[in-house]
């Protein structure tokens, strides 16, 4: 006895493609129920106003090249900070974590914490820089309260107040309104 004898000729009917929900598809959610991306409303809130804008940021590499040939380096136990004297209205912030100061999440962390102490501190720091922080080892444990200490504390030891006045006076002549 052989087993061809028992293979069947018909093909076995294709299935189903694998499934893919549907709006309102579970029978257990209420009657008009909406997923959370289409029931989100704009928040007007204050917050807003206070986002880090892309405008803010450094970016591309030859401006980091630039702050590191051209500019000037003040250092402290948490960070360093390369800058330079720019002819923009704001002051620009890039940050550079490198493999050497630790794992990828350590990294996020301080370039998230730097990111929020640049945000808050924007309105005590002077005007018109390209400022690239760079971590330090001891900065792996800092909070975002220290971090913002130094940073203040560093560059507004390190930047004579002549130059941002010198920078803001030259901005204001070329608006035509002088202060």
């Amino acid at each position: 006895m052989t087993n061809e004898a028992y293979i069947s000729t018909k093909q076995t009917p294709k299935k189903k493609d694998p499934w893919v929900s549907i709006p309102y598809e579970n029978r257990r959610w209420p009657q008009g129920h909406q997923t959370a991306t289409t029931c989100r409303k704009k928040d007007s809130s204050p917050l807003i106003t206070n986002r880090f804008p892309q405008r803010l940021k450094l970016k591309k590499r030859a401006e980091f090249q630039k702050i590191f040939r051209q500019g000037q380096r003040a250092v402290g136990r948490l960070i360093c900070i390369d800058w330079r004297m720019s002819d923009l209205s704001e002051t620009r912030l890039g940050i550079t974590a490198s493999r050497h100061f630790g794992p990828s999440h350590e990294r996020n962390r301080f370039k998230r914490l730097v990111r929020e102490a640049f945000r808050l501190s924007r309105v005590e720091l002077p005007v018109g820089l390209d400022l690239n922080i760079i971590p330090r080892q001891h900065a792996r444990m800092a909070t975002m309260a220290t971090i913002r200490a130094e940073l203040v504390f560093l560059l507004n030891q390190s930047i004579p107040v002549k130059s941002s006045l010198n920078v803001i006076e030259s901005r204001a002549r070329k608006s035509g309104s002088l202060f």
